[in-house]
C-alpha cells in the first residue's frame, strides 16, 4: 500500500502511481490510484521470481511452503544452479530453509540471475 508501491497478484506486477499528492486525494474521494503494469508473468517465470524474492529475505525459503505452493521439489528441480551456489558457499540450508549464506549478501545479484 502507498504511493509507488508494488503489488504481485495474479500473475501482474503493477506500480501504484508515486505521486503522493495524487494518490492521496484519490483515496480521500474514493477512487482508485492509477496503476502501472510493470510485467505479467506464468508457469517458470512465477516460480524463479519467487525463488529470487524469497532468497533476498534474511530466512531465505521454507522447502516445505515453498515445494506445496508450486508442487515442485524445488531442490530436485533447480537440481544444477543449487548445487553450484551450495558447493561455492553462496547457499546454505538450515532446518528446512534455502538461504544466503552471509558471504552471499552482497553476491546475490550476481549469482540468483542463474535461476
Amino acid at each position: 500500500m502507498g504511493a509507488g508501491a508494488v503489488s504481485f497478484i495474479a500473475g501482474r506486477r503493477c506500480r501504484n502511481l508515486a505521486q503522493v499528492e495524487t494518490y492521496t486525494r484519490n483515496l480521500l474521494t474514493g477512487q482508485t490510484c492509477p496503476q502501472e503494469e510493470l510485467e505479467t508473468m506464468q508457469g517458470q517465470d512465477i516460480i524463479r521470481d519467487a525463488i529470487i524474492l524469497g532468497l533476498r529475505l534474511t530466512g531465505g525459503i521454507e522447502l516445505k511452503s515453498f515445494n506445496q505452493r508450486f508442487n515442485i521439489d524445488l531442490l530436485q528441480e533447480f537440481n544444477e544452479q543449487i548445487s553450484v551456489c551450495l558447493s561455492q558457499g553462496l547457499l546454505e540450508i538450515v532446518t528446512g530453509r534455502l538461504r544466503l549464506t552471509s558471504k552471499a549478501f552482497f553476491l546475490s545479484n550476481q549469482f540468483l540471475q542463474g535461476f
